[in-house]
Formats: structure tokens, C-alpha cells, sequence
């Protein structure tokens, strides 16, 4: 049996063998949670980001040198050929009835299965490299709630059903939670949960609501003829409202916990 990770010399607590459904088998192995020293945080001490969730681009971050970064970019078209794969497969398993092809069922949910952990590696992979480097190069993280539930219920939602399974796709409250739990590693690092009404629709030059936005990804304002990146303008619109709002409300956190902003 090969370990993927070095095992340790003393085992401290119980660990568990765990198998998933593709009969692989975890051991997990409990470690204490290891945290950085307060000098290996970022030099500027207001070193702050603003962070926009989206479907199209995972999440977008604007900080206040000007600097934006797109994360997970180019990477939902390749969800989306897996995903599409993985629908043509079931089409295929539920097509399918009867005792004679019970072996080619079972064989193509062992398919469809090893496809979804695919999907969820790839995006676990995503959320796990984007939450360290946002611990390691910033003091304050600010990251509006991603009401993902409202916006695909059905009968309600008002964005179509391909846009809705690549937003369910993305996880972005595991991402969120995720986050939160990785924070803890970081002293200097706080995770600002905040809101983003009408940071997408309005005008980062002139405060323009732009009601007729839709699901354009190019932001133009029908008042000053502004043209923006949607994404990069909402993020920087986050970062304003905690500028100028959010930042001057008092914030606490007790010793080993997280800050949050108003809920």
C-alpha cells in the first residue's frame, strides 16, 4: 500500500478508514492545525481585497493598487465538456432496463461516478489553491454571500438552466466555508462576509444604476459612455462600499475565530 503523504512517526488521535463509492479507500489522519507567524504576512498593512463571485469567471479580485485578477477563468469550459459527457452517459444508463444489461449499467455508473469526482477534483483544486493565496497576500478579504439556492430555484429563477448547473457547479458557499476554515491559519489574514446589491449594475465612474444590465459582460454606462469589465466593476464597487461604509463600523472577533462584516 503507497501513501500519497509521508506518514507520521506518532499518531496523536484516532484516524479512520474511509471508502468512497468508487471503492477507494482514505486514511484520515487528524493533524494539529499548524499557524504562521505574524512577520510572514504581507508587508502593506492595508493590503485588501474585494472579491465578486460569477459563473462565467469563478471569482474576481480587485484591490486598491488597481491590480484585478480573474480566478478559474478558462477553466469552466472544461466543467462543461465533462458535465456534458456525464449527461450523454446517464441518457445512456437510463435508457437501458432489464436483467441482460444489468452488467452495462453498473458499468456505466462506475463511468459517471469516476466523472464526477473528476469534476469535483478540479474544483476543489480551484477553491483550495485560490483560498491560500488570498490567506497569504492579504490582511482583509472581503467576500459578498453568493445566494446561489435563490437564484436556481425553479419557478423563480430568472437565469437559464445551463447557467444555473455551472453556478451549483462552483460550490461557492463550500468555497466560502472553506475560506473561513483556512483563515485560521493566517493571525493577520480577516474574511469580511458582505453583501454586493447593486455593485454589478452600478457605475464605477459616475454611481449610475444601469437597470438594464442583464447578463452582459461588458459594463456600459448609458450615462458617462464608461465601458468596464461586469465582473472587475463589481469587485471594485465591493471594495468602495467597505471603504467607505463597512470599514467604519467597529468589528470583533474573539481569539481563534473569524470577523465578519454585517450580515
Amino acid at each position: 500500500m503507497k501513501s500519497a503523504e509521508n506518514l507520521p512517526a506518532e499518531l496523536h488521535y484516532d484516524l479512520r478508514l474511509v471508502m468512497n463509492r468508487l471503492g477507494e479507500f482514505y486514511l484520515c489522519i487528524p493533524q494539529p492545525l499548524e499557524i504562521w507567524a505574524e512577520n510572514q504576512g504581507p508587508t502593506q498593512s492595508d493590503a485588501v481585497i474585494a472579491l465578486d463571485p460569477g459563473v462565467r469567471t469563478f471569482i474576481t479580485g480587485y484591490d486598491p493598487s488597481g491590480q484585478a485578477v480573474e480566478w478559474g477563468k478558462n477553466d469552466i469550459s472544461r466543467i462543461y465538456r465533462l458535465s456534458h459527457i456525464y449527461d450523454k452517459i446517464q441518457s445512456t444508463h437510463d435508457s437501458i432496463h432489464g436483467k441482460v444489461h444489468k452488467r452495462k449499467r453498473y458499468k456505466l455508473r462506475r463511468v459517471m461516478l469516476r466523472i464526477h469526482k473528476k469534476i469535483r477534483c478540479l474544483i476543489n483544486d480551484c477553491h483550495h489553491k485560490l483560498a491560500k493565496w488570498l490567506c497569504q497576500s492579504y490582511r482583509i478579504i472581503l467576500l459578498p454571500k453568493f445566494q446561489t439556492q435563490g437564484m436556481v430555484r425553479r419557478g423563480k429563477r430568472r437565469i437559464h438552466s445551463k447557467t444555473a448547473r455551472m453556478m451549483l457547479t462552483w460550490s461557492h458557499f463550500r468555497f466560502r466555508q472553506y475560506l473561513l476554515y483556512k483563515v485560521r491559519e493566517y493571525p493577520w489574514c480577516w474574511v469580511i462576509i458582505c453583501t454586493e446589491e447593486y455593485t454589478s449594475k452600478t457605475c464605477g465612474c459616475c454611481g449610475h444604476i444601469h437597470r438594464k444590465l442583464g447578463g452582459s459582460k461588458v459594463f456600459r454606462c448609458p450615462s458617462c459612455t464608461a465601458e468596464l469589465d461586469r465582473d472587475i466593476n463589481g469587485a471594485r464597487n465591493i471594495l468602495l462600499h467597505y471603504l467607505t461604509v463597512t470599514s467604519k463600523e467597529p468589528i470583533y472577533a474573539g481569539a481563534g475565530t473569524y470577523p465578519l462584516g454585517p450580515s
